[in-house]
């Protein structure tokens, strides 16, 4: 993008009659001339040569156990300048496979697509097995080599998914129980010929004398530890799981600790809420172990339960119920206690807030309006409804929301405070704006003062000449008018003029004469034309 521009300027004029240099009003008009130039961009076309390649040219398997099928992916993707179209893809090998891809599929330059080959032997040999995938297009055929050889499955392994386990401090005469998962990682199936608990204190069942587990299988079982006395140390116990793969042993630890008071809840009566209103109420237990945790059934919409036992939320809704709470204590197994206690929720009072109750607007020229912007909230517990809002000075208009208007608790709406003033004045204007609702009436004070439209005019003194310039008289005519008049008292002897007393909607001429000693004047300025809004 250019831009062109071009300044003009008026200059002072030597006056022939007074033998003064007449002032002449500077003003610099510019004008910009600006031209967009945007780029275009023309398509072309040419025919280009498809290219299929395939990420690998060759694919091994490796050993894989008979009867199990064995995956890989390729990628194929089209690396020339015109579009691959697939025909076909078949596969030599009757023990290997290709999926993922369609015949009349269309590859675009640099795009790309998956597919799959599999390897599924049936029997055992000690050599590898070939197979080719060829892909046909219409760009030059792409084959991959394949290769693969079967194993027997004969190595069964059972894995435990722990080797020990601790159960801590236990309540004696309780019970604790613990989970551990056996899994079949190997390549045959295990079967379990027995397993036993060395340690009378220690557990295990949920598994099965000749139960079996195929190679990937998996069973879970547990572990118990039930402590009869308290002990300052730990009992220790193991438990062996014999089977057709290798032994799995798991150790297992525990102490016994004295019986503690039952857990219960001491919490007889929690504090009604209001809704809108935050609510809070603290949970309380002894006995037992801590530290405790906390549930509890359905509370009142916007409250929560955390698990150290505060209630807490702002309720959005009346009712009133009874609420059950559970706490567990942290022994193991936990002991546990319930209560239930009634739990009443008041529908709350509307409540009406304003961000700001004094606008002042300051000096507004006249004819021209201000505006200011006031937050309406919604702090109450019920839904608050505007139904009115004046104001008492004429000059003080205002806009906004369209009444009624409701607005539930938090939510806020937005009202513009206005003041357009009509005539100038040294003091304030005042006014109040009242807003009504089912809340308590809420006033805004407004202040703002009008002040006079003022144009302020400018220009350069004249060169030094025979006849000294001792001031300047500065004239003024509404637009297509000769009648000029005055605007300054005295001379001015500064080469600028404020104007204060212009009209809106008006457009002004002026021109300014040079004055000597004697009060004699040049011949007119040039005129400046000024438009007020």
């Amino acid at each position: 993008m250019r831009t062109y521009c071009a300044n003009t300027f008026l200059r002072q004029k030597f006056s022939a009659i007074t033998g003064c240099w007449r002032p002449r009003l500077l003003f610099a008009i510019t004008a910009c001339l600006i031209l967009t130039f945007s780029g275009v961009s023309f398509g072309q076309s040419a025919s280009g040569t498809p290219v299929l390649t395939a990420s690998s040219s060759t694919v091994a398997f490796g050993s894989v156990i008979t009867g199990q099928t064995v995956t890989r992916n390729i990628t194929l993707t089209n690396t020339g300048t015109a579009a691959v179209t697939i025909s076909s893809f078949p596969v030599a090998g009757s023990l290997f496979g290709a999926s993922g891809l369609a015949a009349g599929e269309t590859l675009q330059p640099g795009g790309a697509t998956s597919m799959q080959v599999t390897f599924t032997p049936q029997v055992a040999n000690p050599w590898n097995y070939t197979g080719t995938l060829t892909i046909n297009s219409n760009a030059p055929t792409v084959t991959v080599n394949m290769t693969g050889a079967g194993i027997a499955a004969t190595n069964p392994i059972l894995t435990a998914s722990v080797t020990s386990v601790a159960f801590g401090g236990v309540a004696i005469g309780k019970t604790a129980s613990r989970n551990l998962t056996l899994t079949n990682t190997g390549t045959a199936p295990v079967t379990v010929s027995s397993f036993s608990v060395a340690g009378s204190l220690f557990g295990a069942s949920g598994i099965a004398v000749g139960e079996t587990l195929q190679p990937g299988g998996a069973v879970s079982m547990q572990v118990t530890f039930t402590p009869q006395v308290a002990n300052p140390w730990n009992y220790t116990g193991t438990l062996t799981i014999n089977s057709n793969a290798p032994t799995v042993t798991v150790n297992m630890t525990g102490a016994g600790i004295a019986a503690t008071t039952p857990v219960s809840i001491t919490t007889t009566s929690l504090p009604s809420g209001t809704t809108g209103t935050a609510y809070s109420a603290t949970l309380a237990a002894t006995g037992g172990t801590a530290p405790y945790r906390w549930t509890s059934g359905t509370l009142p919409a916007g409250l929560a339960l955390s698990t150290s036992g505060a209630i807490s939320g702002s309720p959005t809704a009346a009712s009133s119920s009874s609420v059950t709470f559970t706490v567990a204590d942290s022994s193991s197994p936990a002991q546990t206690a319930s209560v239930s206690l009634p739990l009443s929720i008041a529908a709350g009072t509307p409540g009406l807030k304003v961000n700001s109750t004094n606008i002042n607007f300051g000096a507004v020229v006249i004819g021209q309006t201000a505006t200011q912007s006031v937050t309406l909230t919604s702090t109450g517990g019920a839904p608050l409804t505007i139904t009115s809002i004046t104001s008492s000075g004429s000059l003080f208009p205002w806009s906004g929301p369209t009444l009624p208007l409701t607005l539930n608790s938090g939510q806020t709406a937005t009202l513009n405070l206005k003041f357009a003033p009509t005539v100038a004045n040294p003091w304030n204007y005042t006014s109040t704006v009242t807003i009504a609702s089912n809340a308590p009436t809420v006033t805004i004070s407004e202040s703002g003062s009008g002040a006079a439209r003022q144009i302020q005019l400018s220009w350069n003194a004249p060169a030094s000449g025979s006849d000294p310039v001792a001031g300047y008289n500065i004239y003024r005519a509404t637009s297509g008018s000769s009648s000029y008049q005055k605007l300054n008292s005295t001379v001015n002897s500064q080469t600028s003029f404020m104007d204060s007393s212009a009209q809106g909607s008006t457009t002004y001429q002026y021109y300014a004469t040079s004055v000597d000693s004697t009060g004699a004047e040049s011949v007119p300025s040039n005129t400046a034309t000024v438009a007020v809004q």
